[in-house]
């Protein structure tokens, strides 16, 4: 989000991340919509992890 801040594209943030667009596009999207809340991950479906 300080890359969003600083007017940088989602093409440039997704590389220098090593992700795709649609991926910043994801994050950027939830941001707008949740503020810091949306930086959470979100719930997985399917079972638990175990160690």
């Amino acid at each position: 989000m300080l890359d969003a801040a600083r007017g940088y594209s989602n093409t440039r943030i997704a590389r220098r991340l090593c992700v795709t667009e649609d991926t910043v596009r994801t994050w950027r999207g939830r941001f707008a919509r949740r503020r810091e809340a949306g930086l959470v991950d979100l719930p997985r479906s399917g079972r638990p992890r175990r160690i």
